[in-house]
C-alpha cells in the first residue's frame, strides 16, 4: 500500500499510514509528545489510530460521508484487512471497525465506502458485539 511498495506490517504501519496521509502529520506530531516513553520508542499503535485517525474519521463521516480523503482512507483500510499481519488485521477490527460501530449512522455511512473483505470484517464486528 505504501508508495514505497513495502508491504503493511504492525511494525510499519504508522510509517505506511502517514506515507499515504501526509495530511495527517502535523496531528501526528502534536500528539507524538503524548506517545514518547524511552528514547527511540515510537507511538503505541493502537493509541495513534485512535487519537489521529478515528477523531478525523468519525468527524468527516459525521459530515458529510463521501470526500477523496474518506475514500484513500477505506482503501488504506482494505489493505490492512488483506495484510499478512494479523496484528494488522486485528488492530483494523478492534481498532477501528469496532469504534465506527458505536454509532450507527457513522456506520451507515463508512459501509459505504468499505471494499469487501473491511465490510465482512465489519459485519463480523457487528455480530460479535451483538449489535446486528
Amino acid at each position: 500500500m505504501g508508495t514505497d511498495n513495502s508491504p503493511l506490517t504492525y511494525k510499519n504501519i504508522i510509517s505506511q499510514f502517514l506515507l499515504n496521509f501526509p495530511e495527517f502529520a502535523i496531528k501526528a506530531e502534536e500528539e507524538k509528545k503524548w506517545w514518547e516513553g524511552e528514547p527511540g520508542e515510537g507511538p503505541l499503535v493502537y493509541i495513534f489510530f485512535s487519537n489521529v485517525v478515528n477523531i478525523s474519521l468519525v468527524q468527516a463521516l459525521k459530515r458529510n460521508g463521501k470526500s477523496e480523503l474518506l475514500r484513500r482512507i477505506f482503501n488504506f483500510f482494505e489493505h490492512m484487512a488483506l495484510s499478512s499481519d494479523k496484528m494488522v488485521s486485528d488492530l483494523l477490527v478492534a481498532g477501528i471497525l469496532e469504534v465506527l460501530g458505536d454509532d450507527k449512522v457513522v456506520l451507515k455511512k463508512a459501509r459505504k465506502l468499505m471494499a469487501v473483505k473491511t465490510l465482512e470484517m465489519s459485519h463480523e464486528v457487528e455480530k460479535g458485539w451483538g449489535r446486528e
